[in-house]
């Protein structure tokens, strides 16, 4: 049987990452997303970004669902799913319009994106994300809102984010199995950058770098909009398996160190269980031996990213974010080798307004302000802004066909 619908107003923001799967539920209360309740499960059935288990994920699913609804006494059927960027393509699109009426239209402005994003893709990849990040108004290039100018000709560029259409519907799939329809897909650089990065970066010029377990993902912003993305297949766990390998300790032993090492601002020993059993003292000195030349490996590849790019003169700061981005002494190694003043990023939420704060008083709040939990909270802002525009009948009318790829997707039954 399935389970009844949850109310329209209550948002749930799923992340599935390589280490852990959390969910955020939040109440539209006058207008902002208030966080009633959130889980966090170890992921089962990922591993290296890659789906390997489907009853293993779906399980995970299921026991963080479970969980929220245990909060909340809610129940949950709809989620906004935030997915890794490891099976995404992306382009860059543009078309042309005529203005009817001389004066730019929300009608012209919307057949403009349409007639960018009708490109024809792989047929293995399923539109996930159309963006639009600039227009040209009779050869006038660089306008961001054109809505209302004079005009003629009125063209519109897209950047194009398309996902996996294989593994996109074992990822949907794994929610049916669980019960669970996906309401929309946000890629989860997107969903984090959502919240923890603030609008005067992005307009300046920003590269944010989302740090997971088995990946990271780097983005470009410009003038306000993604232009580029890339997923290098980096991330905290292979800093792990190199102090594993590098110290002769079991992999669980390995990951301990390293939390304690980015929790610890005065570097002490650890004593840890190697794996003939006996207890051994790990020095601070023999950590850095390990995980330095790693960060600076992953940097340097960072580095030889943006510059294929040729954005360099355009990004002016970088934001690290995600799980692994707290290791220990990142920043400093990270603006050396960039280039760049460099932050860690923080879930911002008084993005939200101060009825969130308020909901969320009970909870621990610098336990959410974690980089790990950025993903699902952007896609509660996602569900959130998504919630506000079916609100508006024109709206919906207008964008419903950029989502009809995705849309096909979601035609999968879920398991009765």
């Amino acid at each position: 049987m399935l389970k009844k619908r949850q109310p329209d107003n209550l948002i749930i923001g799923l992340d599935i990452g390589s280490t852990k799967t959390c969910a955020i539920s939040a109440v539209i209360n006058e207008k902002v997303p208030e966080v009633i309740a959130y889980s966090t499960k170890q992921t089962r059935g990922i591993r290296k970004g890659i789906l390997i288990d489907l009853e293993s994920l779906s399980k995970t699913i299921i026991s963080t669902i479970e969980e929220i609804e245990e909060k909340i006494d809610i129940p949950i059927s709809n989620v906004f799913l935030s997915v890794p960027a490891s099976h995404v393509n992306f382009i860059n699109s543009s078309s042309k319009v005529n203005v009817r009426k001389k004066e730019v239209t929300e009608d012209d402005i919307s057949k403009a994106i349409e007639s960018a994003s009708s490109v024809q893709i792989d047929n293995f990849f399923e539109k996930i994300h159309v963006i639009p990040y600039e227009f040209v108004l009779d050869n006038t290039s660089g306008i961001l809102k054109p809505l209302g100018m004079s005009g003629t000709i009125l063209e519109a560029k897209v950047n194009i984010l398309s996902f996996d259409s294989k593994i996109l519907k074992n990822l949907i799939k794994c929610c049916h199995n669980a019960n669970i329809e996906v309401d929309s897909i946000i890629i989860q650089s997107l969903a984090s950058s959502e919240a923890v990065l603030f609008k005067d970066e992005i307009e300046n010029g920003l590269l944010f770098i989302e740090m997971g377990g088995g990946k990271t993902e780097i983005c470009a912003f410009i003038d306000g909009f993604i232009r580029m993305i890339h997923l290098l297949p980096i991330g905290g766990n292979h800093f792990t398996q190199d102090l594993a390998i590098g110290l002769k300790i079991p992999f669980n032993e390995a990951e301990r160190i390293k939390k304690t090492y980015h929790s610890n601002d005065n570097p002490i020993n650890i004593e840890v269980l190697s794996k003939d059993g006996n207890i051994k003292n790990i020095e601070f000195e023999d950590i850095d031996n390990i995980l330095i030349p790693r960060a600076e490996e992953t940097f340097s590849l960072i580095k030889d990213i943006i510059s294929s790019w040729r954005l360099n003169e355009r990004l002016l700061s970088t934001v690290l974010s995600g799980g692994s981005s707290q290791l220990y002494g990142l920043i400093p190694i990270a603006e050396k080798i960039l280039e760049l003043p460099v932050r860690k990023g923080v879930v911002n939420l008084s993005n939200n307004g101060n009825s969130l704060n308020k909901a969320i008083a009970n909870f621990d709040i610098q336990e959410l302000q974690k980089p790990e939990y950025a993903s699902a909270i952007g896609a509660v802002n996602y569900g959130a802004e998504m919630y506000f525009a079916e609100k508006n009948r024109t709206f919906r009318q207008k964008t419903s066909r950029f989502f009809r790829s995705i849309k096909k997707v979601f035609s999968t039954k879920k398991r009765e």
